[in-house]
């Protein structure tokens, strides 16, 4: 997901992308025209300098096909070719080092680290996988397990070679290899060495000098810098009216046009903001060898344009300044005006070209159709149109001349306005407080200035207004950052109440940058304060949701009548066992009987004070009807029927269960709560997340509320998501699931979580899809109706399942059975403490404490 964010919103007109277009020798690498890019291969007698960037050229065995190594958030890559901008060469440059120097072959290792992330190239090594298996969605994440690497070839100088670790250090058998699968650079398991290099999809990869790149116009007012509008779709940024950049050299001269802050303008539109003159006799696309690289250099204080004067007859070409473009009174040529940069990724350095002609056509005549026609006398030197600094006409000066590698050019930093930063790990609330106004994902992009951000029930993000107070004790609108396991540069942000299921990621690998006070943004997207959370709000267990329990009137149950939030009025039961909103003195008091309790959301290992959460799912009955004579009636539904009508029935088995979720709080501190059903479905299911892992096994059913379902099967000793070969069989299931098309006629069965909340349709109590303009009519206010003590007991007796065990409280010295949905008893004890843990096989378990009623438990 990616977030607006207001920063420059104007975009200049005048950004071009370059777009080169060249095609690529893998056996040579060669380059075919100065500035389109690519790579010459360092073999063992040129070596190599720690100092330099390369690219990391990689090939199947067999194969000319040629691919660079890339870094794509916090991913390991292969693309295909050279990169042809700076943002993808940045991506494809690694430093190369020797971490071992040891002098003996099988001693020596290799280190490469990414420029981009700057992070050494290595992997998990629990994500290696065998030749037959297929690797996980995160196999070539970046990692820290292993990061060093023997060539195969045992050279000195790292070309051509399998690059592999041991599985085992220490060990000479079993080794992992850098392969191929689907455009992804994935850690192989392999019996041997040998068996590695002669694997199909082993990479054999080769270190490249990157070859000077010509930059476009936006990319020398943007990317170098990020500087301008960030554009997700593309990865790119786009200029604004005042991106501007500057050049560093050796060597500094006040005042000089190269000493400015400069606009690179691409020459290809004739009317720009910075007032490029309209030219109707001679489109220059046609008349001169224009393609796109070469730019117009505009100085914001001069406030004019950089030329380089031709008609110098000493060869010794000084540069000026002029406020009027080439055509304005034929005083120039276009090609005075125009400029090429050229990146070096091997040394990120840069090389400044003219494409001025040297010598003034025949008869001093600057007509245009006349200088082009007369190329024997209009002539460039070729070759010695590189910017330098040198002894010309008795003095040094800025003028042209061959290739100075002793004459750097770098980009300055100053000017960068986006600055890495690193959110501390932790727990907060994240508030808008800027937003792009182009970017109305959500609607309206300025209606979210302020707000929070919260992941809704309804499986969307949203922004609340809601009051801070409230907020703080909503899981939904709470955030836990964490670093990557990987690497500092990286963080992931997942909310707390649904951070296990689904799509709850904000970002995972993602990398943050700086705004101003507590605040970061993502590129292209809002800019977010983030809030700490105190210790409170931490180790509250129980936050989001009502939990009944004994409270100050001793009681393990409570009673409430359910306001009826929009439009007045209270649940009611009439004589009829329906359910209605009556706006007269009629109410009926609902006594919340505790079923079952389960842990949820997402917890941090950084930080112990954060609890994990707790919910308990309650039935909701009542003796409070005429004509009933006491019996106890539940609020319950026929599951058959698909819009589901609420009615009361005498069998707590069919009745329905509830979570209390609060959903909000008015200024008065009055909490609203929705009665949020929770859905059971039995069987075999597993649960994945967003990239399609598993997260989860259920071989006894499962409370589906909130998870991404398939169905399962064994394969083995283990369960597998369930495959179907065709559509029609998952449809053949029933309507509860949907076939989910994974490709080459593989199908899952995926669980319709219907997330049912109790809401008045204006006629009777229904349920249905909640949906955001439907959370109003779904709210309810809860008022305590005390119960007397020999009505209900004073026993305090809570179970609550957790993973691979079942725990009881209040339960001394008394007998507790626990069974499975199939009645197999699976303990049967005494218990000697107030709190006592019993161990239970995952899934649902029943159980039947000695004077309590029976309860439902997940076991994970």
């Amino acid at each position: 997901m990616v977030l607006g964010m207001n920063k420059k919103s104007f975009i200049l007109s005048v950004g071009l992308l370059l777009t080169a277009c060249f095609e690529i020798s893998a056996q040579q690498g060669s380059l075919y025209e100065e500035g389109t890019g690519g790579g010459s291969p360092v073999y063992g007698g040129e070596g190599f300098s720690s100092s330099r960037n390369y690219f990391l050229a990689a090939k199947l065995k067999g194969s000319d096909s040629l691919f660079n190594i890339v870094e794509k958030n916090g991913y390991l890559m292969l693309a295909p070719g050279w990169p042809d901008n700076y943002t993808d060469t940045q991506q494809a440059l690694w430093k190369i080092s020797n971490p071992n120097q040891n002098t003996s072959d099988a001693g020596r290792t290799y280190q490469f680290e990414s420029v981009s992330l700057n992070a050494p190239l290595g992997v998990v090594r629990s994500e290696a996988v065998r030749e037959s298996f297929t690797p996980s969605a995160k196999a070539n994440l970046f990692g820290k397990d292993i990061t060093q690497w023997f060539p195969s070839s045992k050279s000195y100088y790292p070309g051509d070679n399998v690059f592999y670790h041991y599985l085992n250090d220490g060990k000479t058998d079993e080794v992992i290899a850098l392969t191929a699968y689907e455009g992804r650079v994935i850690p192989r398991i392999y019996a041997n060495l040998s068996a590695a290099e002669a694997a199909p999809d082993v990479l054999v990869i080769t270190p490249y000098n990157p070859l000077p790149l010509a930059l476009s116009a936006n990319e020398l007012n943007t990317s170098l810098l990020k500087n301008g509008l960030y554009d997700a779709a593309t990865d790119r940024f786009w200029a604004a009216k005042n991106s501007y950049f500057h050049l560093s050299f050796n060597v500094n001269i006040p005042g000089h046009p190269f000493h400015t802050s400069l606009q690179a303008q691409g020459v290809e539109l004739v009317e720009t903001p910075a007032s490029f003159a309209t030219d109707l006799t001679v489109n220059p696309a046609d008349a001169y060898k224009n393609d796109r690289s070469w730019v117009a250099l505009y100085s914001r204080e001069k406030e004019g344009y950089i030329v380089a004067d031709t008609f110098l007859t000493d060869a010794s070409v000084r540069f000026g300044i002029t406020n009027k473009w080439y055509n304005a009174d034929r005083a120039r040529l276009l090609d005075s005006y125009l400029f090429r940069v050229l990146y070096d990724g091997g040394t990120n350095q840069l090389y400044v070209q003219s494409k001025a002609y040297i010598f003034k056509p025949t008869n001093n005549s600057w007509n245009k159709e006349a200088a082009i026609n007369s190329s024997s006398v209009f002539h460039a030197f070729d070759g010695v149109n590189y910017l330098a600094y040198k002894k010309a006409g008795g003095a040094y000066m800025f003028t042209l001349d061959e290739k100075q590698d002793d004459f750097p050019v770098y980009m300055e930093k100053r000017d960068a306005l986006y600055e890495r930063t690193v959110v501390p790990d932790g727990l907060y609330l994240l508030q808008v407080t800027g937003t792009n106004a182009n970017d109305n994902i959500w609607g309206n992009a300025y209606d979210r200035i302020n707000k929070y951000l919260r992941y809704a029930s309804s499986g969307t993000f949203e922004f609340s207004g809601y009051s801070l107070d409230y907020l703080q004790q909503d899981p939904s609108a709470q955030w836990i950052i964490e670093t990557s396991a990987n690497y500092e540069a990286l963080i992931k942000i997942v909310n707390r109440e649904y951070g296990k299921y689904g799509m709850t990621y904000l970002a995972e690998n993602a990398r943050t940058y700086k705004s101003s006070g507590n605040t970061f943004f993502f590129l292209g997207g809002d800019t977010l304060r983030y809030i700490p959370l105190s210790a409170t709000f931490k180790s509250d267990k129980y936050i989001g949701y009502k939990h009944v329990d004994a409270g100050s009137s001793g009681l393990d149950v409570k009673s409430f009548t359910f306001g009826y939030s929009q439009g007045g009025g209270t649940l009611d039961a009439k004589a009829d066992r329906t359910l209605w909103i009556n706006r007269g003195n009629s109410q009926t008091a609902f006594t919340a009987e505790s079923i079952w309790s389960e842990r949820y959301g997402y917890t941090a290992a950084f930080d112990l004070s954060l609890m994990p959460l707790e919910r308990t799912a309650y039935r909701l009955q009542t003796t409070d009807l005429a004509g009933a004579k006491g019996e106890k009636l539940y609020i319950s539904y026929d599951p058959d029927v698909i819009v589901k009508r609420y009615f009361l029935q005498n069998n707590p088995a069919k009745a329905s269960e509830f979570f209390l979720k609060e959903t909000r709080r008015d200024w008065n501190g009055n909490g609203f709560y929705q009665l949020f059903e929770v859905n059971y479905v039995s069987g075999e299911w597993i649960e994945l997340d967003e990239e399609k892992n598993v997260v989860d096994i259920y071989d006894n059913g499962v409370i589906t509320n909130g998870k991404y379902l398939v169905t399962a099967e064994k394969s083995g000793a283990s369960w597998i998501p369930k495959l179907y070969t065709r559509k029609e069989e998952v449809l053949a299931l029933g309507r509860w699931v949907t076939p989910v098309d994974l490709g080459n006629s593989r199908y899952y069965a995926k669980y319709n979580d219907i997330r049912s909340v109790l809401y008045f349709d204006g006629t009777s109590m229904l349920n249905g899809n909640i949906l955001d303009e439907e959370t109003t009519n779904t709210e309810f206010t809860l008022t305590e109706k005390k119960l007397a003590n020999e009505t209900v007991g004073t026993a305090k007796v809570s179970v609550i399942g957790e993973t691979g065990r079942v725990t009881v409280k209040g339960a001394s010295g008394k007998r507790v059975v626990v069974s499975n949905l199939l009645g197999r008893t699976v303990a049967d004890e005494i218990l000697l403490s107030d709190e006592t843990a019993v161990p239970v096989s995952a899934g649902i378990a029943v159980v039947a404490v000695e004077g309590e009623a029976a309860v439902k438990v997940i076991v994970r």
